[in-house]
């Protein structure tokens, strides 16, 4: 189901208000999710710098890399991330089938881009999960993008030696992701409009 911004909630409230009515699950919430690689090659980006002066960072391209699975709720600043080395339906249905372990007595209700992998046949999706699907091509609607984009501004300039210290980023960097961050992140206005 594609939406635009505006109708969101409404089709949220709409779509997902009977089953709360039935009692099956106390909570119902909305879950922002996307993926996004980090790797090898040096993320090369701006920094502040005296004038004249070139700021010098160690480059490597080695395309090696991890891919991050992300659900985040931007009402309860809830998350679940995973990491993993490919970017695929297995992974993907991993991670529904943790999330869906993680919070067992709520109704999740995914924002989700147009991969082919989210809509692949095979995929399996838990009782307790429902998907809603942007419109193509617009990822600047889906707010995981920026938790990605806030997590890159770090990993920015800075060269790895290998994927376990991509890895130890990523823990660090979503450990540090606290509730009100992920709301504050996350809480795009056409969700309260």
């Amino acid at each position: 189901m594609l939406l635009p911004p505006m109708t969101l909630k409404k089709k949220f409230i709409e779509l997902y208000t009977p089953i709360k009515e039935k009692n099956q699950y106390p909570n119902i919430e909305l879950y922002c999710c996307d993926e996004s690689r980090f790797g090898l090659h040096t993320y090369v980006g701006s920094v502040l710098a005296a004038r004249g002066v070139k700021p010098k960072c160690h480059f490597q391209q080695v395309f090696k890399s991890k891919w991050v699975y992300g659900g985040f709720s931007p009402f309860s600043g809830n998350s679940l991330v995973m990491t993993f080395d490919e970017c695929k339906s297995t992974y993907f249905q991993i991670f529904l089938d943790e999330l869906s372990r993680t919070y067992p007595d709520t109704l999740m209700v995914l924002l989700l881009d147009n991969a082919k992998f989210h809509t692949c046949k095979g995929l399996i999706i838990p009782q307790n999960i429902k998907f809603i699907f942007q419109p193509p091509y617009s990822p600047e609607l889906n707010p995981s993008e920026k938790v990605w984009w806030t997590m890159k501004r770090s990993f920015r300039n800075k060269s790895y030696k290998t994927l376990d210290e991509v890895e130890e980023f990523i823990k660090n960097e979503t450990a540090s992701l606290t509730t009100e961050a992920i709301k504050q992140i996350c809480g795009y206005s056409y969700f309260w409009g």
